[in-house]
């Protein structure tokens, strides 16, 4: 179980900023699928157990990563 700590700092400081990202060029999509992308900054371990569905709140789930591209 989360502490009341984790959940109220989850809630606080994890929000999602845009609703619809910006259009990506062709060249930049092209070379985004030509390598590997892995994040190694995210404390999704930390204060997302729920990782598995689209959150409304936090900058990672399992849908952005996929949607992303990030390996």
């Amino acid at each position: 179980m989360r502490s009341v700590i984790s959940r109220t700092a989850d809630r606080l400081l994890h929000t999602v900023a845009l609703d619809r990202l910006p259009p990506v060029p062709p060249d930049v999509a092209e070379f985004h699928a030509s390598i590997p992308v892995v994040d190694l900054l995210v404390g999704t371990p930390l204060f997302r157990p729920e990782l598995l569905r689209r959150r409304r709140r936090g900058h990672v789930d399992l849908p952005r990563l996929i949607e992303g591209g990030v390996d």
